[in-house]
């Protein structure tokens, strides 16, 4: 590597930074005196180009230091000055390990294989990145959680990458959509997020339809308008106190006190009622009244405790009244 100073005045002595002393003009004085391996550490040396390529692990620069995991010689005051990115006398590079990087002035990188890049960056943990001017890493910290979707994916965490520091954050821009499923880790962007929101909102608006009673939900989930709910010339506000009020309503005309744990009345014929435990009204329009009580024929009404009415049209009325069509109160027609 030829540095050339123009600053200087040019002189007639060359020195191959190889160790080997030869005349060359464009080359500052006092040069031929440098040390013989001038890279130190084992570092390779190129005689024909003067080229020194550097060990990893090696100090490059001393007064200021600048520690990049490569070899370090001295540097030529003339040489420091016109290099605008090299760090001042004040400045402070430190990467206090071979597998280190810290570059930038003031920057640090002292965790095992970190890299700590801009002015004043700091990496302080294994395999941290602290990435602009005043970053700074910190411990992995997921932090507590409660899920309920199932275990989450990337818990254990090796390392941190920072873009800032507190009260100097960044904001990262232009990031591409990560994979959503249960094992992903990669990162999620705004466009993302906001289909989930999108999709939230909506569930909400279906459960506002279903509800009824003029309920109103709120983007963020909660109620902008509560349901009205009127029974019995009553208006409720939630569902569970509408319904409670409906089934005193129902049993103010009908109250059933089934002590005998029979069935409940069942009415399966077309338009066909059943009343009473353990009714049965089988047949269309018919009516069965009363425990046990059965109305198997079209249009047939039995009514009383174990009635029944089995044919077209029959009426069974009283307790164990029977009537096939044929028989009224039990009296043949």
């Amino acid at each position: 590597m030829v540095i050339r100073s123009p600053a200087l005045p040019p002189v007639r002595r060359r020195l191959d930074v190889c160790g080997s002393r030869q005349r060359r003009p464009d080359l500052p004085p006092r040069w031929d005196r440098l040390p013989r391996n001038l890279g130190g550490g084992g570092s390779v040396c190129d005689s024909k180009t003067g080229t020194v390529t550097a060990i990893a692990g090696i100090q490059l620069h001393r007064r200021p230091t600048m520690m990049l995991a490569v070899p370090s010689v001295p540097r030529p005051a003339a040489v420091r000055r016109p290099i605008d990115t090299m760090p001042t006398r004040r400045s402070r590079i430190q990467s206090q390990r071979a597998s280190n990087a810290a570059i930038g002035p003031l920057a640090v990188s002292t965790g095992a294989n970190s890299v700590a890049l801009g002015n004043g960056a700091t990496a302080g943990n294994a395999n941290d990145v602290a990435l602009g001017a005043g970053s700074v890493t910190a411990a992995p910290n997921v932090g507590a959680y409660t899920l309920n979707g199932g275990a989450p994916a990337g818990t254990t965490v090796a390392s941190v990458v920072s873009v800032g520091a507190a009260g100097s954050e960044r904001q990262l821009t232009n990031v591409g959509a990560g994979v959503v499923s249960a094992t992903s880790t990669d990162a999620i962007n705004g466009s993302q997020l906001f289909t989930v929101a999108t999709a939230v909102n909506n569930l909400g608006a279906s459960a506002a339809t279903a509800l009824g009673g003029g309920i109103v939900i709120n983007p963020d989930g909660t109620t902008k308008i509560s349901p009205s709910y009127n029974v019995d010339g009553t208006a409720y506000s939630n569902v569970g106190a509408a319904i409670a009020a409906l089934d005193k309503a129902s049993g103010a005309a009908i109250d059933t006190n089934n002590t005998s744990a029979l069935a409940n009345p069942t009415a399966t014929g077309t338009d066909a009622t059943a009343i009473s435990p353990g009714a049965v009204a089988s047949g269309a329009d018919s009516l069965a009244a009363g425990k046990n009580a059965l109305a198997s024929g079209d249009q047939a009404v039995a009514m009383g405790p174990d009635s029944k009415a089995t044919g077209i049209g029959a009426t069974a009325l009283g307790n164990g009244a029977q009537s096939n069509g044929r028989f009224i109160h039990g009296s043949r027609r």
